[in-house]
């Protein structure tokens, strides 16, 4: 399947939390969810293919997506292109809470919701999420960077599994936080081997076009 000329792949653990939704019958926020994550991988496609961004392949991950592709964004455009999905996911968020104010219909609260927490949890500074994209992009010293976002995206994955163990405890149980807080340590590990994969692309680009 391919979504504006790009490959969607779905990691096995957003099918885990789309199984999680429907077993609990959570389906109103099951489709917010869903409706939330077009718009937002919708942004970044647009806009990357703006700032001259090619990716051959978008992987639909829990409350997100990470976009892959041979030719990696200079630092500016990776930033702008980071940064437009929680802003759409912003601007959804409070469209959704006026209209809601106005109709009072369950699936614009829910939509409010999923989109509010997007928004959020997108712009944490861990890899590969959209805050890790905008403080590398911005970074003059990538290796030390990626080296403290991979930190971050322990200690707040850490977090979330604890949050969730909590939840057991005390409240209803958070599945999303466990889901979230996997996700995040599984990838911090590969963040800094990743950066400097992309670094030296972009220098065999440049020397490339350089020559040429």
């Amino acid at each position: 399947m391919k979504i504006l000329g790009v490959r969607l792949k779905i990691s096995t653990l957003f099918i885990g939390l789309v199984a999680l939704e429907i077993i609990s019958g959570a389906i109103l926020p099951l489709v917010s969810m869903m409706l939330s994550l077009f718009v937002h991988e919708i942004s970044h496609l647009v806009v990357s293919r703006y700032r001259g961004c090619l990716f051959s392949e978008i992987r639909l991950e829990p409350y997100g997506a990470t976009l892959i592709g041979d030719m990696p964004c200079r630092d500016i455009d990776r930033v702008i292109v980071s940064i437009s999905g929680p802003i759409a996911s912003g601007i959804f968020a409070i469209v959704s809470y006026l209209s809601y104010l106005l109709v009072r219909a369950d699936i614009l609260y829910h939509f409010f919701v999923s989109n509010l927490g997007l928004m959020v949890y997108n712009v944490l500074p861990c890899y590969p999420l959209d805050g890790s994209g905008v403080i590398l992009g911005l970074s003059k010293s990538k290796y030390k960077t990626a080296r403290v976002v991979r930190m971050l995206g322990y200690i707040v994955g850490g977090g979330l599994i604890v949050a969730f163990i909590i939840s057991l405890i005390f409240t209803t149980p958070m599945l999303s936080y466990l889901i979230g807080g996997v996700f995040l340590i599984v990838n911090a590990r590969s963040c800094v081997e990743v950066e400097m994969s992309r670094i030296a692309r972009l220098q065999v680009d440049f020397l490339s076009q350089k020559r040429g």
